[in-house]
């Protein structure tokens, strides 16, 4: 099974990263898709219930693939301070990478309400 990270994060790289684990590429595109969007659906409830501005979704989304490394006693006292001290997990060079694209759809009614649906595809 490979490990799979989702960088839901602005140009700065503030934001929040996802995980998940699928046995082929098809299942990781799958899966992903319903990761985000469960993460946009969860956002857009939590802001309707504050006063604060709208959450304003990501445009773009990358998925990469993770390997994990183990490390030596002496990397471990100089750079890396983890909670598993023996494992660090890197994107793995040469494998699986691809975008989600945030899609939406938006009605204006009569009386000049308007009514947006987002959610993240391939």
């Amino acid at each position: 099974m490979a490990r799979y990270q989702i960088r839901i994060t602005d140009r700065s790289g503030c934001g929040i990263f996802e995980y998940f684990e699928a046995d082929t590429i098809d299942e990781a595109k799958e899966i992903s898709v319903d990761v985000s969007n469960a993460f946009l659906w969860k956002r857009r409830i939590y802001d309707t219930s504050t006063w604060w501005t709208k959450y304003k979704p990501i445009q773009t989304i990358n998925v990469v693939e993770l390997k994990e490394i183990k490390l030596r006693d002496e990397e471990l006292i100089t750079k890396y301070e983890t909670v598993h001290p023996k494992i660090k997990w890197v994107t793995k060079r040469g494998g699986n990478k691809f975008k989600l694209h945030l899609s939406f759809i938006e009605v204006t009614f009569k009386d000049g309400v308007k009514k947006r649906d987002e959610w993240y595809t391939l």
